[in-house]
C-alpha cells in the first residue's frame, strides 16, 4: 500500500516543527500486525532484538532515554549489555539553555558502580555531578555547533572543533573534522537504514541520521529516532565500526559521535520551540 502513496521528495522539503521531534507523549504507534500490548512503552521488543553479541551488520547498539517525562537531558545505555527491564548506563547528557556561561550540552561519564538499573531519573541526578568529558555550545541565531572534547575545568586541555551545517534553509546535514578526517551526519528516511513504519512515517522522521566517513563514504553509525513509538526512549545509536580498540583517535571519534548527535537533537528541539512560540504569537 505504501507504494501507492505519493510522497514528496525529501530534499525539496522544508523542515517543520511538526516533524522534527516531540516533547510530550506522542500519539501511540504500532505496526498493523501488533496489538497494543505488543508495543510497550519502553520498546522492549526492539531492546530484546539487539540484546547479546553484536554482528557486523547490526553493529553495537546504544539506547538513548529521557530520564523523566518532559526532560531535556538524555541517559545513554549499552543495549548489548542490558536486559529488557534493566539497563547498563554509560553517560548522562545534561542540557542547559538559560544558565549564564554554561555550555548548552554537557556530557557526563557515569561511574561503572551504578550497575544495572531502569531508574533513569536517579541516574540523571547522579550524572549532574559525574565527571565531564565533553561539552557543546549552541550559539543563538547560528546553525553551527562548537564541540569540545575534554573537561573545560581540567588542566589537561580541550580539543575544540566546529560541527557545521552547510545549508542555510535546511538541517539535514552536519559536517565535522577530527584528526585530519572529515565526517558528516546526513538525515535518512530509508527503511534499509533501520527506520520503521510506512513511507509517510519515515518521511516525517526528521531527526534520524547516518554518520559517514567522507573520505571513504563508509557508514560509521546511525541514529534512529523513535518518533511516535515512545516518549521515554528517544532512539538508538548503532555503531558499525570498532571504535573501542583503535587507540586514542578512535576513542575521540566515538565521544564526538555521541556528543554531536546529542547537540543536533537539542538544536532541533530549540528550533521547534521557537517556531511554536512564533506561531502562538509568543515572540522570538
Amino acid at each position: 500500500m505504501d507504494s501507492k502513496l505519493a510522497v514528496p521528495a525529501v530534499d525539496e522539503q522544508w523542515d517543520s516543527d511538526v516533524s522534527e521531534g516531540y516533547e510530550g507523549p506522542p500519539p501511540s504507534y504500532r505496526r498493523d500486525s501488533e496489538s497494543s500490548t505488543e508495543r510497550s512503552l519502553y520498546d522492549d521488543k526492539d531492546q530484546a532484538l539487539f540484546t547479546g553479541q553484536s554482528t557486523s551488520n547490526q553493529g553495537h547498539e546504544y539506547g538513548v532515554y529521557h530520564p523523566k517525562f518532559a526532560s531535556r537531558g538524555f541517559v545513554i545505555t549499552d543495549s548489548h549489555a542490558s536486559t529488557q527491564t534493566s539497563k547498563v548506563p554509560l553517560y548522562y547528557v545534561e542540557m542547559s539553555q538559560f544558565a549564564i556561561k554554561k555550555p548548552d550540552v554537557i556530557f557526563h561519564q557515569l561511574p561503572p558502580s551504578n550497575g544495572m538499573t531502569d531508574d533513569f531519573e536517579h541516574l540523571a541526578q547522579l550524572g549532574e555531578h559525574a565527571p565531564v568529558i565533553a561539552v557543546a555550545h549552541l550559539p543563538k541565531f547560528s546553525q553551527q555547533i562548537k564541540a569540545g572534547l575534554g573537561d573545560p575545568s581540567s588542566s589537561a586541555g580541550m580539543t575544540y572543533l566546529e560541527v557545521n551545517n552547510p545549508n542555510k534553509l535546511t538541517h539535514g546535514e552536519y559536517r565535522m573534522s577530527l584528526n585530519g578526517k572529515s565526517y558528516a551526519w546526513k538525515r535518512t528516511h530509508k527503511a534499509e537504514d533501520g527506520l520503521e513504519g510506512s513511507s509517510i512515517v519515515r518521511t516525517l522522521n526528521r531527526t534520524s541520521f547516518q554518520l559517514f566517513d567522507l573520505s571513504t563514504n563508509e557508514v560509521i553509525a546511525v541514529f534512529l529516532h523513535n518518533m511516535y513509538k515512545s516518549w521515554k526512549k528517544v532512539g538508538k545509536i548503532r555503531i558499525f565500526k570498532d571504535l573501542d580498540h583503535g587507540g586514542y583517535e578512535m576513542q575521540q571519534l566515538k565521544l564526538l559521535l555521541f556528543l554531536s548527535i546529542s547537540a543536533i537533537l537539542e538544536k532541533a528541539r530549540r528550533r521547534r520551540n521557537r517556531r511554536r512560540n512564533h506561531a502562538s504569537g509568543g515572540g522570538p
